[in-house]
């Protein structure tokens, strides 16, 4: 279907089955899945709208969804590697690349890169003459799934380098994302207080939102003791750590319930 938001809903389904019913091990099958859904749309949207021609909204936000599924949730090589051109010539020059391809490039080619993709990131963050240039730096910063990577990323948060006001655009990017979620929380865990210190309580939601990105039950018991403990006379804690507690419990539900068939599923087709 080419409906945008037909499409967007099928992008959304694959994302909650990457999340809640696909096993590390069943993932390589998903991933063929997953761009086969999508490869077509792909195909026909491009990254960017032809020169000259004018486009309405919801082409637009269709290329956003299908170009993100295919990098995030497929993993597709192609993608990726398109990903990485158009990031490569962002971080020369951010004008040289229209606005809406580099916010789907520039986080995509994050995942599989390194250290030294940190540190470009940080001198474009840096140098940025643009507000949006530099939050979509500071976004591409999360996407690492290289973890000790992602923890020098998360790290930059506790420092001067990134302003309070910009942190939740570093955190929420790395606690949203399935393959990383658990390694934020114990990243959490183990620089508490200083995050704390430095955010204060008019930060407090964004410290306990990570449990909602969790999806087994040892992950949320482990989120649930530890937040239940470091956040006693925090405000605004607690109906946030419930709702993410029950949104944790929920996805471990769906798992034991239908990540069998899932798999089953994937091992015939």
């Amino acid at each position: 279907d080419t409906n945008r938001l037909v499409v967007e809903q099928i992008t959304s389904a694959l994302q909650e089955i990457d999340r809640a019913l696909v096993t590390d091990a069943d993932r390589p099958a998903f991933r063929k899945y997953a761009a086969a859904r999508l490869a077509a749309r792909k195909a026909a949207l491009g990254w960017e709208a032809p020169k000259g021609a004018a486009e309405d909204d919801d082409r637009s936000l269709e290329r956003r969804d299908v170009l993100w599924a295919m990098g995030e949730i497929a993993y597709d090589d192609r993608t990726l590697a398109e990903a990485e051109k158009y990031t490569q010539k962002w971080l020369k020059d951010p004008g040289s690349v229209p606005a809406d391809t580099a916010a789907i490039a520039v986080p995509l080619a994050s995942l599989r890169a390194g250290a030294s993709r940190l540190d470009e990131l940080r001198a474009a963050a840096t140098g940025a003459k643009d507000p949006e240039d530099r939050v979509l730096a500071i976004r591409a910063m999360g996407q690492f799934d290289n973890e000790a990577v992602l923890r020098k990323a998360l790290d930059l948060g506790l420092s001067d380098e990134i302003r309070i006001s910009e942190m939740s655009h570093l955190y929420r990017t790395a606690m949203w994302r399935r393959s990383v979620a658990v390694a934020f929380l114990a990243w959490e865990k183990g620089n508490w207080a200083p995050l704390r210190a430095r955010l204060g309580s008019l930060g407090s939601r964004l410290l306990v939102d990570v449990a909602g990105s969790l999806c087994t039950k040892q992950d949320g018991d482990d989120a649930r003791t530890f937040f239940e403990q470091a956040t006693q006379g925090v405000e605004g804690t607690k109906r946030a750590l419930d709702e993410g507690l029950e949104e944790a419990g929920l996805c471990t539900a769906l798992r034991e319930h239908g990540a069998g068939a899932v798999a089953e599923y994937l091992k015939k087709h």
